[in-house]
């Protein structure tokens, strides 16, 4: 498993995509260090790290992921940090390649995300912590 994170969760001196590239091109550029980096040419689980800063910038980072499964370099996504569950359901929704995972982490400040690991479980979702 590896992940997208957008920009706000990278130390700036480590970032494994340009910058001033586009977000999508960014996404791609990622899973490029990610492949190489675990030195294999597909990935079972890509998780994207948490929500970006617009449902908009959300869905850019999804279709592009998406396409990697298409493609057969990816074979499942998840998504990591959403704590609302109507923020899951709306993204599980919306994705034409739905998430396998939600990753969150599980204490007492979420609720224990009790909703969202019942959504998670109703969904075929592995709920992971």
């Amino acid at each position: 498993q590896t992940k997208f994170s957008g920009l706000g969760a990278h130390d700036p001196n480590n970032v494994p995509y340009d910058v001033n590239a586009s977000l999508e091109e960014r996404v791609k550029q990622s899973l490029k260090k990610s492949l190489e980096n675990l030195q294999t040419d597909y990935i079972d689980s890509w998780v994207m790290h948490g929500p970006e800063d617009s449902w908009e910038n959300h869905f850019k980072v999804w279709r592009t992921m998406e396409m990697f499964v298409d493609e057969g370099k990816v074979r499942q996504l998840g998504i990591s940090n959403f704590y609302r569950v109507e923020d899951v359901k709306f993204a599980y929704e919306q994705a034409r390649i739905k998430p396998k995972v939600v990753q969150n982490r599980f204490y007492s400040d979420s609720g224990h995300d009790v909703e969202i690991r019942k959504f998670c479980q109703e969904h075929d979702i592995e709920y992971q912590s």
